[in-house]
């Protein structure tokens, strides 16, 4: 990305938020979706068929032996609705092709002209979702690579003013099946009139702030665009919530280079932050905050904003995630640590804890302050409930707080379960995705050997775990007990890298081989791990073949949700997924959940963050043509039918898809 030569540009002030439902209902029409189908909420029009966006030819597996042989190895934590045995048809999806590219650019147009919301400033692109099956061997090397183009979507890209117009406030998007038949429909947009100039931080001095917040050397790239923010707040349902000004805005991203022990120096990139490209007070609020400890022990924490445009919300972060429902300018609570007295007995409670408090002023601009000061934490509670969720944030409380408490509070507010864990900053540990060498015990190290399965310490305790972090396609950032924060994602830092590599876990300038082959999903009775979404960079990148990459840790795990590509910082994207997966209610009208996997692609498109990536486990059967038996189709717990358990020994290949 580019620097920018402007020094003034215009704030765009908003003259129409979103489309009356008349005009959603008219196109919905055009593009005959049943009305009653459509979601139309705060002018944004959405609508998802579950049966077919994304859908892939699949065939129920009826041998009752072979059915008993997945389901008896499974866990239903919903009995009342049945293990679905089912398999992928390879002969049909052979077969399938998909909608031609110039009549689904046609049938967009014409259906937008026909509702007359034919965009003024946006061109069409029109592009595939890819779903590719991968044969492997005995020993995990790939044999055959199959590529299906499932879908074609036109997608219009907004400018205002020379710049991009991006965020989840500007988006209009189609999805066509094979029969041109649309499966998803997107329209969130405002009418825009420039307003008053402002002046524009310059690019330098933005790459100058990200740098000095790091240990050591990286490349800052920034672009200066114009964020919309989504037409629904993704946070809460405030009633304030009704941005009157689009400001410019640069996305930023770090890039820093790491050691790989057989690959060499790798790029390692954060997710793109959006900060405000100006500081005029007329738009850009400020934040302070003061935080004391009661007896050395509660926190308790205040913050002071001022500009931008009132009301505020504020967002805390601490050891405590409990803090996830707090909006005011105040917060009391106790500080949180793993208990490690049971392998350090000599371990003190006494930690350096941070405060951060964000700021969220009426059009969705934010700001961020920090404190720290000593505390005596207490240990954190263990937990142990059916179907549970669990988060791991090695960056937080600091740049990732809003993701992480979009997720908390999402999946407490529609019932996703009861949260098991959620480990910021150093008590996330390379060690919580390691299965210890005897399971169900726990070593002298286990923030590097392994705790997978102790207590209600690693992600095999819940049945879906959350890692909110950067990436590369062979490795991922955590920490380690007492890091400090400005260790995060450093050569100081905790990584953990992908198991087929001779060095699996890196701390400071310390390498170890912990071999996690077989760590990830259930391999023992008292695990539970289904699915792992991981909101990282080019984690999943479709031409490092991230199945010969992360597959070798499989053992039950259902599925891997990241991304082909680099990706944006967004709020949005957590709380639309977990609505995608976990269905809602709203004045009446029930919206049905979405498969796992439909509600990950579809969540990044309609915020626009980058390309969506996931990939799990397949085995082959012969029901008279050979079926890949996987779970692509899984529904959330009591949400739709779940597949089965598919063990280390049973993979005989990948199903992958990027959007």
């Amino acid at each position: 990305m580019g620097g920018c030569s402007d020094t003034r540009l215009p704030v765009y002030r908003v003259a129409a938020t979103g489309i009356p439902e008349s005009q959603a209902h008219q196109l919905a029409e055009a593009l005959r979706i049943p009305v009653k189908r459509l979601r139309w909420l705060a002018g944004e029009a959405s609508f998802v068929d579950p049966d077919r966006y994304l859908a892939v030819p699949s065939v129920r597996i009826k041998d009752p032996d072979i059915v008993a042989r997945f389901t008896q190895a499974t866990t239903n934590h919903h009995p009342d609705i049945p293990v679905a045995v089912t398999g992928i048809d390879y002969a049909a999806l052979e077969r399938h092709r998909p909608f031609p590219q110039d009549q689904a650019l046609k049938a967009a147009a014409g259906a937008l002209e026909r509702a007359r919301l034919t965009p003024g400033s946006a061109r069409p692109m029109v592009g595939h979702t890819e779903f590719v099956t991968i044969a492997v061997d005995a020993d995990g090397g790939e044999q055959e690579r199959r590529l299906t183009l499932l879908d074609t979507h036109v997608r219009y890209r907004f400018v205002v003013d020379g710049h991009p117009l991006v965020g989840p406030g500007a988006q209009i998007q189609m999805s066509f099946d094979a029969a041109g038949e649309v499966t998803r429909l997107i329209h969130a947009t405002r009418t825009l009139e420039p307003s008053s100039l402002v002046a524009i931080i310059d690019p330098e001095e933005i790459r100058h702030r990200f740098c000095c917040s790091v240990a050591d050397e990286v490349e800052v790239d920034v672009q200066l665009v114009y964020l919309a923010p989504g037409l629904r707040n993704a946070l809460d349902n405030a009633a304030y919530w009704r941005p009157s000004d689009i400001l410019p805005w640069y996305a930023v991203t770090v890039r820093r280079m790491v050691s790989h022990p057989e690959r060499g120096q790798q790029p390692f990139v954060s997710r793109t932050r959006l900060v405000p490209a100006t500081d005029d007070t007329r738009f850009a609020p400020s934040i302070s905050v003061t935080a004391s400890a009661v007896e050395g022990g509660r926190v308790m924490a205040r913050a002071s904003a001022s500009g931008g445009t009132p009301p505020y919300s504020f967002l805390w972060g601490g050891s405590n995630p409990g803090t996830f429902g707090e909006r005011g300018p105040a917060v009391s609570y106790e500080p949180l640590t793993r208990d490690l007295r049971a392998v350090l007995p000599s371990q003190s409670l006494r930690r350096n804890e941070r405060v951060s408090a964000t700021v969220a002023d009426a059009n969705g601009v934010s700001a961020q302050a920090e404190t720290s000061l000593w505390v005596t934490a207490r240990p954190a509670p263990q937990t142990h409930n059916s179907v549970t969720y669990g988060c791991e944030s090695p960056n937080d409380p600091g740049a990732w707080t809003g993701d992480r408490v979009a997720w908390q509070s999402a999946m407490s507010a529609f019932g996703g379960g009861s949260e098991r864990f959620c480990w910021l900053a150093d008590s996330s540990w390379p060690g919580d995705y390691i299965e210890p060498a005897k399971p169900g015990t726990i070593g002298a190290h286990p923030w590097i050997t392994g705790d997978a399965d102790y207590s209600n310490w690693g992600i095999n305790t819940a049945n879906i775990v959350f890692y909110i972090g950067d990436a590369n396609p062979t490795a991922f950032a955590e920490m380690y007990p007492g890091a400090a924060s400005s260790q995060y994602n450093t050569g100081a830092g905790g990584t953990v890298l992908a198991p087929n590599s001779s060095v699996t876990v890196e701390i400071g300038s310390s390498n170890y081989d912990v071999p996690y082959a077989g760590s990830w999903g259930a391999p023992y009775p008292n695990d539970r791990l289904q699915w792992l979404p991981m909101y990282a960079c080019n984690l999943l990148e479709y031409d490092t073949s991230p199945w010969l990459n992360w597959g070798p840790a499989f053992n039950g795990l259902h599925s891997v949700l990241a991304f082909d590509t680099e990706a944006a910082d967004s709020n949005p994207f957590v709380s639309d997924f977990v609505l995608g997966i976990l269905g809602f209610e709203i004045l009446g009208i029930t919206f049905g959940a979405q498969t796992v996997v439909q509600s990950w692609l579809s969540a990044t498109d309609a915020t626009d963050i980058g390309t969506a990536a996931a990939m799990g486990p397949m085995t082959n059967v012969d029901q008279g043509v050979t079926l890949g038996v996987c779970n692509y189709g899984d529904f959330y717990w009591g949400r739709g039918p779940v597949g089965p358990t598919i063990p280390r020994n049973m993979i005989h290949g990948w199903w992958y898809i990027r959007g």
